[in-house]
C-alpha cells in the first residue's frame, strides 16, 4: 500500500474506552476522520517515517473495526433489532419476525443473502466476518456448523436500513454508495459491492455493518 504523496495522512478518528474485549470489554466505535500532518521534507528518512505512520494507522483502524464489529455482532446475534428498538420481545432473528414493520428489511435481507458472493480470502465466505473473528471458512463447502455469525451481518444491515430510522439511514447509505458509484436502489449492484474487498482487507458487508452501527448508535443516543 502506497502512502499519500502529500504531507497529509488520513487518520482514523476512532475512540476507545480503556480495556478491550480481548482484555476487559470495551466500547470502540468509528467516528469522523482526522488528518495527521507530517512535516513536508524531501529526505528519504522523512518519506519512510510518513509511510510508517500511515501503515500504523491503517493497522490500528483494522484492529479497532474488528473489535467493534465483533462486540456488536455478538450483541445482536439471534436478536431482532427492529423489535428491540420498538421495545418488543426481540429474542428471534429477522427471518422469523412476523411484525409488519420488519417485512421490508426481511425482503432486502433475503435478496442479498441469496445472491452475495464474497471475494476470496477477505473473511468467512458464509457470513462475511473477518477470518480473525469467525472460523467457519475452515469447514469448506456448504458446511455452516463452524460459522458463528451467519445470521448477523446481512440481517442487521437490512434492519438498520429499513428499521425505525429508515429514512435517515437510507439517505446516509445512499450518499455513502454514491461515493463508490453504486446505486443504492440497484440490489444487484449493492450485493456485488457488499461482497468485495474493502481497502482495509475486510468485506464491504462487514465495514458497512460497522459504519451503520456507528451511525445508528448516534441516532439511538438522541432519543
Amino acid at each position: 500500500m502506497t502512502p499519500p504523496a502529500s504531507a497529509e495522512i488520513v487518520g482514523l478518528g476512532l475512540t476507545s474506552d480503556a480495556g478491550s474485549r480481548r482484555g476487559q470489554g470495551s466500547r470502540v466505535s468509528p467516528s469522523s476522520s482526522q488528518v495527521v500532518r507530517v512535516p513536508a521534507r524531501s529526505s528519504q528518512a522523512s518519506q519512510w517515517a510518513a509511510g510508517d505512520i500511515y501503515f500504523q494507522q491503517e493497522h490500528a483502524r483494522q484492529w479497532l473495526d474488528e473489535e467493534f464489529g465483533e462486540r456488536e455482532a455478538q450483541q445482536w446475534q439471534d436478536r431482532c433489532y427492529i423489535c428491540a428498538m420498538a421495545q418488543r420481545d426481540d429474542q428471534h432473528d429477522l427471518y422469523s419476525c412476523r411484525h409488519a414493520s420488519s417485512q421490508a428489511a426481511k425482503q432486502w435481507m433475503i435478496q442479498v443473502r441469496r445472491k452475495i458472493r464474497y471475494a476470496r480470502y477477505i473473511g468467512c465466505f458464509k457470513c462475511g466476518m473477518p477470518q480473525t473473528i469467525c472460523h467457519g471458512w475452515k469447514g469448506g463447502g456448504g458446511d455452516t456448523t463452524g460459522c458463528e455469525f451467519r445470521r448477523v451481518l446481512i440481517p442487521m444491515v437490512a434492519s438498520m436500513l429499513y428499521g425505525p430510522w429508515g429514512t435517515a439511514m437510507q439517505a446516509a447509505w445512499q450518499r455513502r454508495l454514491q461515493g463508490v458509484r453504486v446505486d443504492s436502489q440497484d440490489i444487484e449492484a449493492v450485493t456485488k459491492w457488499l461482497g468485495q474487498r474493502s481497502t482495509h482487507g475486510h468485506s464491504q458487508l462487514f465495514e458497512s455493518f460497522c459504519w451503520l452501527r456507528g451511525v445508528s448508535q448516534e441516532v439511538e443516543g438522541d432519543i
